[in-house]
């Protein structure tokens, strides 16, 4: 159980985050991409925020074409303008104009 939560956190806070009602493609675009970082961390056992479960490899794969299916959608020229464009976005820290994928 722990682990079917660990994998579906990402996909709960990417829902909580579409119901608020707001410009949101930026938002989708950043929240994809952690959650695709978050799996990799789960497969590893180095999740800081499931700390201590690393995921079976098949239920990684499972996981993982899944949400791979849905970054190839998601990873466009519109969703990226979303995300330069998103003021919260724009601090120094998120590094997105030295991101060339991206600009």
């Amino acid at each position: 159980m722990e682990e079917v939560l660990a994998l579906t956190k990402g996909t709960v806070a990417l829902l909580r985050e579409c119901d608020q009602g707001v410009p949101i493609v930026g938002k989708v675009y950043v929240a994809m991409f952690n959650y695709g970082q978050e799996l990799e961390a789960l497969r590893d056992g180095t999740s800081e925020y499931c700390p201590g479960i690393k995921v079976s490899v098949q239920k990684y794969a499972q996981v993982h074409a899944i949400w791979e299916k849905r970054w190839e959608m998601l990873h466009s020229d519109m969703h990226a303008a979303g995300y330069v464009l998103d003021l919260e976005y724009q601090s120094p820290d998120n590094r997105q104009h030295s991101n060339v994928e991206v600009m």
